[in-house]
């Protein structure tokens, strides 16, 4: 237990940094301007996330922990599956929305019409996040929480940075 405290301790102190990091990066990279449409994009795709997750990360956790102390892994890879399916088919829904809605959302509500392209590139990935959310906490529902902190502490925060340098860079957002 003391490692695991230990490694989501260095874990959070790495996603502080990375998160600093990163904002500096994509501000230097981006302008302010555009950062603020960055990170405009980011909370639009948070609560995206937040309705095609619909709390199944929690439901993941407890029944696969559940089913793994009772060694039930037929139950265990069906709750899991099945959780992930429905998911993934609600994430698409909220995508195909979200992508739909991209120009009244940039130009109506926001007043911001370079906010519609950064909008439709980044809910692109909701389906892959909504899912790798729920795979995560399977890992986390089966103890093995060094994983989970690699990938949403170090991995994430890194392909972000990578991926928005390189956008920029080839003029990806304007």
């Amino acid at each position: 237990m003391a490692k695991n405290a230990g490694l989501s301790f260095g874990g959070t102190v790495g996603i502080i940094f990375f998160k600093l990091t990163s904002s500096i990066i994509v501000t230097r990279t981006l302008g302010a301007e555009l950062f603020g449409i960055y990170v405009l994009a980011i909370a639009i795709l948070s609560f995206g996330q937040i309705i095609a997750l619909f709390g199944f990360e929690n439901t993941v956790v407890r029944f696969v922990s559940h089913y793994k102390v009772l060694e039930d892994s037929a139950r265990l890879r069906g709750t899991l599956w099945g959780i992930v399916a429905f998911v993934f088919l609600l994430s698409i829904a909220v995508y195909a929305g979200l992508f739909a809605v991209s120009f009244h959302t940039a130009e109506k509500i926001f007043d911001k019409p370079a906010l519609m392209p950064v909008l439709k590139i980044m809910v692109v990935s909701l389906p892959f996040t909504a899912v790798s959310r729920l795979l995560l906490a399977a890992l986390q529902a089966v103890k093995l929480i060094k994983y989970k902190v690699y990938v949403q502490q170090f991995i994430i925060p890194i392909a972000r940075i990578l991926f928005i340098t390189s956008a920029a860079g080839g003029d990806g957002f304007g």
